[in-house]
């Protein structure tokens, strides 16, 4: 067999034209370490003879081939000059043909023509044992790197392994058909989606100088947004802010310390605000909570739970809600100050009385209490008179409070000297006000005084008028006495 292939070579190098490149055809048969192989130092065979053919009409086959070597190691092993790698090139001619390698289902060269992959310097692979599926990598028209999946498959990806020395790769991240990029996932649902343990992504500028580091959202390319980061003033500085691109101001900062600032760059607390827009009715600081029927305060003091602290905020403990401060656990035990969130009645460890602008539960200390009394704020004026017989239908009694008044929070601890509203309502209405749930009453005891002080001039017209009668009488005894 070997003799008829160099017999039929060298019948067909007789025929190569005289414009055919040199051909030089070295055989080592039967002797030498070679025998059996078939040596070529150069070999074109143009296309315009229709390659090589043995006369018997079967192919031309070698189980190895070696070019540039003489000890291929494999079914084709190429080496070019000086033992360096050479290139293996598949041109084809003048017309449009595809030029491809294909190994089983597998293949790989250029884009072909009825291909979904633009044309283009790519190296294109594709698999016809489900789709056909293909994949290309390369450079596009404008030199720029291309890495593309496509074929008749609605979920075209591309995925990335990794693996450690002799383990078995696991995928790493993975771009979808709609370009979502996924890390440890996937199914991304997003532009990134990352699912791993301790999903951290880190940003570090290249060195510790003042260099900023942050993101930034916007509506588009140069449309409105924020930016979120560290140093804001590029001067190397440990800081956090929020930038409004739009505005072109900090929004939200957090110095080195941990101060917050909102509106301004330079806290001098741990939560710092200014207000930067001014003008009439414009806020600092809301604090909302649409939906929520219970209570939203803010707590300032180290435990709740204990008592250790005071509450500002807001409570619909009662109708119409109210806002305040208060200690303790909950609002409604250790009321400090409250107001009627739609009057603006105040309380004073009592939630704020609809019926008083003012209610306090315990002991009022003051220098005074002045109230209004000017005669030019008055009108339809008329003497008090006839308090003495009112007074007398009037029991000042000595008493504690009991259980139900304890509970109420207003009790004073102590034994107290009063009157008795209702003994004042029926001959003194005025002085005698409602207020909570149980219509419970109250006297003014403090315009209680004007009664006392009509009593007393009652008292002065009584004792002057016995003050006559008994001069009168004094008189009338000293004149029988003298006898005249």
């Amino acid at each position: 067999m070997r003799r008829s292939a160099l017999f039929f070579l060298a019948t067909c190098l007789a025929t190569v034209p005289a414009f055919a490149e040199t051909i030089e055809l070295v055989t080592y048969y039967p002797a030498s370490s070679n025998a059996g192989n078939l040596h070529v130092t150069s070999l074109t065979v143009g296309t315009a003879y229709g390659g090589i053919t043995p006369g018997d009409g079967t192919a031309l086959i070698a189980d190895q081939v070696g070019i540039g070597t003489n000890d291929p190691q494999g079914s084709l092993h190429v080496v070019g000059p000086n033992n360096q790698a050479d290139n293996i090139l598949f041109m084809p001619g003048t017309g449009t043909g595809t030029i491809r390698l294909t190994i089983g289902n597998a293949g790989l060269g250029l884009p072909t023509a009825e291909g979904t992959i633009s044309a283009g310097d790519k190296l294109v692979m594709w698999s016809a044992a489900a789709g056909p599926y293909k994949a290309a990598i390369g450079l596009n028209t404008n030199n720029e790197l291309w890495l593309q999946s496509s074929g008749n498959n609605t979920n075209n990806k591309i995925t990335f392994y990794t693996s450690s020395a002799n383990t078995t790769p696991s995928e790493r991240m993975r771009i979808d058909a709609n370009g979502n990029v996924g890390i440890g996932i996937q199914n991304p649902v997003n532009a990134l989606h990352i699912n791993r343990p301790n999903a951290t992504i880190r940003l570090q500028p290249t060195s510790a100088g003042n260099q900023q580091t942050g993101l930034s959202f916007r509506t588009n390319i140069d449309g409105p947004g924020f930016g979120i980061g560290r140093d804001a003033n590029n001067n190397g500085t440990q800081n956090f802010f929020i930038f409004d691109q739009t505005a072109a101001q900090q929004r939200l900062f957090i110095d080195s310390t941990g101060n917050v600032g909102i509106g301004t760059t330079t806290p001098g607390q741990q939560l710092s605000v200014q207000n930067n827009a001014g003008g009439a009715g414009t806020n600092v600081a809301s604090f909302l909570s649409p939906g929520i029927t219970n209570q939203m305060d803010i707590l300032i003091g180290s435990q709740r739970a204990a008592g250790k602290c005071l509450s500002i905020g807001y409570s619909e403990a009662q109708a119409n809600g109210w806002v305040g401060m208060w200690g303790g656990p909950t609002p409604g035990s250790d009321k400090v100050i409250t107001f009627n969130g739609t009057r603006g009645n105040v309380g004073i460890m009592v939630p704020p009385s609809a019926a008083y602008r003012l209610d306090v539960a315990g002991q009022a200390h003051a220098t005074g209490f002045p109230t209004s009394s000017d005669i030019r704020l008055k009108t339809h004026v008329v003497p008090l008179s006839g308090v003495l017989e009112k007074l007398d239908r009037i029991r000042p009694v000595q008493f504690d409070w009991n259980d139900t008044y304890k509970k109420l929070g207003r009790a004073s601890g102590h034994r107290e000297i009063g009157v008795v509203a209702q003994d004042v309502e029926a001959v003194f209405p005025e002085l005698v006000t409602h207020w909570g749930e149980e219509d419970y009453r109250a006297v003014d005891y403090g315009r209680f005084t004007a009664v006392l002080l009509e009593a007393v001039k009652e008292l002065k017209v009584q004792n002057e008028k016995l003050r006559n009668e008994m001069n009168q009488i004094q008189e009338e005894q000293k004149r029988l006495s003298s006898g005249r």
